[in-house]
């Protein structure tokens, strides 16, 4: 497999900048552009129920983040605390977390909006103006009415991560909105953007329930559900260090494939984008708000 990193070939460190009191902790200090960790994914059981899903969780976010993962998302530089933790779930999850997905999918349960009573993209529409990444919002809870097991484990798995991240940097955080996307291929992408979005800048009425508390997202957290990706495949999540006004910079964006199991976290006012994709890209993602 092909390595999950590269930046115009080489990885390097970055010049640090003075970043806002809220994004930052006494023991920030400068690092390379993405902080990794390769892990030996924490072995899980098959969960019999949603309690057994729920307690696997929440236990393998406790295993995965450690005081130094915690920390490197306060890091100074200009890669807002970009970090990948590769093999941060065990293969028989993900399996089982995208086989939910997959049900969902076929169930049309993902929509472009997220809104479950939106229409699938007509073929006509997608031979004109192109495909679309599809998503849906969920809750730990709901996934496990629908015996949802795998999905049930990720929402907690991720919900345990946010409350693991607070408890070791001393920030507060409370688990935000899960959601479920899927870049089915077709050369779907999804342009420039951050998650974090000041409050005056929008009206929260005016946006679906899930974007109305833009302002309060502090850490993006994203785990990929593919059984195996390959460069040739795309799809790659690409970091900004800045928003490129053009062809980026090879020194101002890191490039970061969706492999299994892989997860990347980051301080939510970072600007990232998803390239072409070319095969079906399951990703789970929660933003940690502000408590």
């Amino acid at each position: 497999m092909p390595s999950a990193i590269w930046v115009g070939g080489a990885l390097v460190a970055a010049a640090s900048i003075a970043l806002p009191s809220y994004w930052r902790t006494a023991s920030a200090r400068e690092a390379a552009r993405v902080w990794t960790r390769t892990i030996e994914s924490p072995s899980v059981l098959q969960p019999g129920d949603a309690t057994e899903a729920a307690i696997a969780g929440r236990d393998c976010a406790d295993k995965v983040v450690d005081g130094a993962v915690a920390e490197s998302l306060y890091r100074e530089g200009r890669f807002y605390g970009l970090s990948l933790l590769q093999n941060a779930v065990c293969p028989e999850m993900v399996k089982l977390m995208r086989a939910d997905s997959l049900k969902l999918h076929q169930l049309g349960r993902l929509t472009p909006s997220g809104d479950p009573d939106e229409p699938q993209l007509s073929e006509q529409y997608k031979k004109y103006f192109g495909s679309l990444p599809v998503l849906t919002i969920l809750k730990p809870e709901d996934a496990a009415a629908e015996g949802l097991l795998g999905l049930a484990f990720g929402g907690s798995f991720l919900s345990g991560l946010c409350l693991r991240i607070g408890e070791l940097t001393g920030q507060t955080l409370e688990p935000g909105t899960l959601q479920l996307a899927c870049y089915d291929g077709e050369g779907v992408s999804y342009q420039v953007h951050e998650d974090y979005v000041p409050k005056e800048d929008y009206d929260p009425e005016r946006l679906p329930e899930h974007h109305r508390f833009s302002y309060k997202r502090r850490i993006t957290i994203i785990l990929y559900l593919q059984d195996q990706w390959s460069e040739g495949l795309g799809g790659a999540f690409r970091a900004h260090a800045v928003r490129p006004e053009g062809e980026p910079d090879l020194q101002n964006f890191v490039d970061v494939l969706p492999d299994g199991g892989s997860l990347v976290m980051f301080r939510s006012d970072m600007p990232h984008e998803v390239l072409p994709t070319f095969g079906q890209r399951f990703a789970l993602s929660m933003w940690c708000h502000a408590g």
